[in-house]
């Protein structure tokens, strides 16, 4: 009854603040009902996670990325599975992020970012990505994303701040397991046909004339 309740009733509320630059640190927070969970990045990397006031891990944050790495290599036969990200591909994420934001209550969102890929045309499908992602998030009030490509190499500047709360939070699952699908989905990819025009991924629509 308890889950029931907080699967359908019962909004997730999460905090999160985090840098990422000369200052390496975040925090999240996640409060669901009267389950309380904090997690921490510190200026060392040292993750720290608390469950309802309890600390049960204090690690090397990289030990983390390390090992998940090594485990889905083994599983995967010596090769990581790697979702393979095409601007047709980000396109055709629309619908399922439109319905999870549509779900998402945003009390403040601020984010500032600065990123460069090692190939220039990764970084124009990523910039893409991030800006149709701030088109669908600006339909909700105090929402505010400054987004800057470099285009000269590997760069990552950024900092971000946002309270939101997810309502109905079984309603996510989907879109976000149809998301997960496309994403790994191994179907051939589509090729443009010939003379059509190249989508705007800032607004998911063919240029007009």
């Amino acid at each position: 009854m308890v889950l029931i309740l907080h699967l359908t009733i019962i909004p997730l509320k999460i905090y999160l603040n985090g840098s990422i630059g000369d200052e390496k640190k975040a925090m999240l927070k996640i409060s669901w009902g009267l389950a309380r969970i904090k997690a921490q990045i510190s200026q060392d990397m040292m993750l720290k996670l608390w469950i309802e006031g309890i600390k049960i891990i204090e690690r090397p944050a990289s030990s983390l990325i390390i090992d998940e790495t090594d485990k889905k290599s083994k599983e995967n036969g010596g090769e990581d599975k790697k979702p393979d990200i095409s601007l047709d591909m980000i396109v055709s994420f629309k619908p399922e992020l439109q319905q999870i934001f549509n779900l998402i209550s945003f009390e403040s969102f601020y984010a500032k970012i600065k990123f460069g890929l090692n190939d220039p045309a990764d970084t124009g499908v990523m910039y893409g990505f991030l800006m149709a992602l701030r088109g669908i998030l600006y339909s909700q009030k105090k929402i505010v994303m400054e987004i800057y490509p470099d285009f000269e190499g590997l760069y990552l500047r950024g900092k971000c701040e946002s309270v939101f709360q997810i309502n109905h939070i079984f309603r996510i699952f989907i879109p976000s397991y149809r998301l997960y699908k496309k994403a790994f989905s191994k179907k051939p990819k589509k090729k443009r046909p010939a003379g059509e025009k190249p989508i705007n991924p800032a607004t998911f629509q063919t240029p007009v004339e």
